[in-house]
């Protein structure tokens, strides 16, 4: 038995040719991004609520990007986000901390020799997890979902979603923060 296991492992070990797809070691790539902020309206974005919208955050990145013969296959990122969000009329703020994954698959464009964990476009992006986890200052909890969505990556269409995997941002954030989508 082991004699033909070693026959057929032989067999196909010499059947491999230079021109066989070879999938290699995942790269990875860890990061922490510096603390950003949004003010909207402002030349930097349109008015997404119908109130002076203020947000500022900080994204960790862990990815493992899969290559195959050299140019990238899929990857996967496990991100952490912090974010603060406020009603800069009213004062009123929100903390917010998510943790979730994005599976991106079908890679558009890249140059394998640029360093970036996004020198290219995906064609499909799916995120799972916590997608909100919304606190007033108090520390009580005032919103919470999570599940999944499948998002066009060209488009930023959301072509799937579980009932409360749907990242409508606007629509949620404006509403939570007394207000409204502006219009």
């Amino acid at each position: 038995m082991r004699k033909a296991f070693l026959a057929v492992a032989a067999l196909l070990v010499s059947s491999v040719s230079p021109s066989t797809t070879l999938a290699e070691g995942p790269i990875h790539i860890k990061r922490t991004g510096p603390i950003g902020s949004v003010d909207c309206p402002s030349a930097a974005c349109e008015a997404i609520c119908d109130f002076n919208y203020h947000q500022e955050f900080q994204l960790s990145v862990n990815i493992k990007r899969f290559m195959v013969n050299g140019w990238p296959d899929h990857a996967v990122r496990q991100e952490d986000l912090w974010v603060l969000h406020e009603n800069a009329d009213t004062g009123l703020t929100l903390t917010e901390v998510d943790h979730y994954t994005l599976l991106l698959s079908d890679p558009a464009y890249c140059d394998p020799t640029n360093p970036a964990p996004d020198c290219f476009w995906w064609q499909d992006i799916t995120s799972s997890g916590q997608n909100w986890h919304l606190r007033d200052m108090d520390g009580k909890l005032v919103l919470v979902r999570s599940g999944r969505y499948i998002q066009d990556g060209n488009t930023g269409e959301i072509l799937w979603a579980t009932p409360k995997g749907d990242p409508d941002f606007v629509n949620i954030i404006c509403k939570a923060l007394g207000g409204a989508p502006a219009p």
